[in-house]
């Protein structure tokens, strides 16, 4: 008797769990399929060809989540738009946006004005993909996009050309800039002042005044990218207090020198300097990168640098290599060393 007793408890008892189970999945389905439901509240907006001004009244009625498509074509943007909200800005095939913000005087120094034309601020989980941006026909403008104090911003598979410069990070944090091409750039194509954890990848940068890839702050990615034809394709480094401003005002310098910056398999040719260790940085890798052309080094690890290393491999090409500073190190073959004194400059 006791054994039948135990018998039935047990068949209660999974009849029980069953139920618990089956309640638990109906909940589980239930909620999956309300995920579809709510992505049909996004809102998507079309803008025009032939818009004139219109991206920001677009952006708007589009609404925090929204989704702004820029038709092919051309759109001409006079100022400044400010981005605020999390939204997906996405261009069809051959989508131009011309941007006419006031480009930097002839022969300026430091601080270089910033005027952007798509200004991302104060927000957080934004995309603009796929579109061209560049000046009005016979006349330069300032900068694509700043990312400013939003972190998690995507920008990708953009086009940027002939404007004062290409891309900024201020305190962007997991910003994503991959497989765009920058191109007949006055000064920097991509710079990260602040931002952690920022990845750079497959980006084609050429025909720069001066980096093609101005990287700062610590733990970021940079992979898989092409500069040629700058000043210094890819430098290491920090941005100073007295660098930029944007709207009458100073931009932060960079809190940290480069460090802690995984940078592999790029290709930096036919440049001044191909890539370059300065201003400090320390803890960085650079591992499997190709260079050639360049007029001085491929790799300049620089007096006030330390703790940096380098692996090349026999299959990533030769690399001329200049080697200061305080235990930065080489490792693996198919480098050459030059003997260049290490003294700093006067």
């Amino acid at each position: 008797m006791k054994s039948q007793e135990t018998t039935k408890i047990n068949r209660q008892k999974s009849h029980t769990i069953q139920l618990l189970n089956r309640s638990l999945l109906a909940i589980l389905l239930s909620a999956a399929c309300v995920t579809p439901l709510m992505a049909h509240d996004v809102k998507t907006v079309t803008l025009p060809a032939d818009s004139i001004d219109g991206l920001a009244a677009a952006i708007a009625e589009a609404g925090p989540g929204g989704k702004v498509i820029i038709a092919d074509g051309l759109h001409q943007e006079s100022g400044t738009v400010l981005i605020n909200n999390p939204v997906s800005i996405i261009g069809e095939p051959n989508a131009v946006i011309e941007t006419a913000t006031t480009a930097m005087e002839p022969n300026s120094s430091p601080p270089f004005a910033i005027t952007p034309a798509l200004h991302i601020q104060g927000t957080h989980d934004v995309a603009v993909e796929r579109i061209w941006f560049r000046s009005p026909p016979e006349s330069s403008s300032s900068t694509a996009i700043v990312i400013e104090d939003s972190p998690r911003v995507a920008i990708r598979n953009n086009r940027i050309t002939g404007l004062d410069f290409g891309i900024f990070v201020e305190r962007g944090d997991h910003a994503e800039i991959e497989g765009n091409r920058i191109e007949k750039i006055d000064k920097h194509g991509i710079v990260v002042i602040n931002g952690q954890h920022a990845r750079i990848l497959g980006n084609i940068i050429t025909e720069t005044g001066a980096f093609g890839i101005w990287a700062c702050d610590y733990n970021g990615e940079c992979k898989f990218n092409s500069m040629s034809q700058t000043f210094i394709g890819l430098i290491l480094c920090r941005v100073g207090e007295d660098s930029f401003e944007m709207a009458g005002e100073k931009m932060d310098g960079a809190y940290d020198s480069a460090n802690g910056w995984l940078v592999a398999h790029n290709e930096a040719n036919d440049n001044f300097l191909g890539f370059a260790v300065d201003e400090r940085a320390y803890n960085n890798y650079l591992i499997g990168n190709a260079a050639s052309g360049n007029e001085l080094y491929d790799v300049d690890f620089v007096f006030n640098t330390h703790d940096n290393i380098l692996v090349q491999g026999p299959f990533s090409g030769p690399l001329l290599i200049h080697v200061c500073g305080d235990n930065n190190q080489v490792k693996g073959s198919n480098v050459t060393f030059s003997e260049d004194s290490c003294d700093p400059p006067n």
